[in-house]
Formats: C-alpha cells, structure tokens, sequence
C-alpha cells in the first residue's frame, strides 16, 4: 500500500510540475485543499478514486498512469523504442548484425 501511496504522489508532483502548476491550482482542479494536495504527494493519503478521475481528466491521462508511475515507466516501450524497433527489422541483416555488436 505505501508503494501505491508514494507512486501516486510522485506521478501527481510530476504531472503538476509538467505544467508548472502549483499546489493551489490542483486543490482547485480537485476541489481540495492545499495541505491535502501536500498530504498526497508526501504518501501520507491517496486521492478517493473520483479525485483520481478528475485528475487524469486533467492531464488527460489514464488513472493507471497516476498509480503506476515509478513501476512501470522503466518497463514500457516509448514511441521512440517502437520506431527504433520497426527500423531494426527493416534493415538489411549486415546493419542488424552491426547494432547487434554495439549493443552486447
């Protein structure tokens, strides 16, 4: 459970951050107080989930995203890794064989 607290508040300080809001203007997107803001992005509460609703709403992101920040983000595959992938497989054997020895 503290996990999900701590990653709730990292990703909320993030999201936040990203678009240089402060505490005070997701108290009003959430119709909170500050300190609760504070309260969730220190671990010590989470949102209920129609707050984390509002909030993903607002970011327009899923509320997966807002949980599982710090967990996931390391195993996802970015769109630039997509792209990089398909170029892989395009190329011709020789490029692939050179990345391959790059990489190892």
């Amino acid at each position: 459970m503290l996990t999900i607290l701590m990653n709730i508040g990292q990703s909320l300080r993030k999201f936040r951050e990203s678009k240089n809001l402060g505490q005070a203007d997701i108290a009003a997107i959430v119709d909170t107080s500050i300190p609760t803001i504070s309260h969730w992005e220190n671990g010590r509460y989470y949102p209920e989930f129609p707050k984390l609703i509002a909030l993903a709403e607002y970011f327009n992101i899923k509320v997966v995203d807002l949980i599982s920040f710090g967990q996931e983000s390391k195993d996802k595959i970015s769109d630039e890794e997509i792209k990089l992938i398909k170029k892989y497989r395009e190329a011709p054997e020789n490029i692939r064989d050179s990345i391959k020895l790059i990489l190892k």
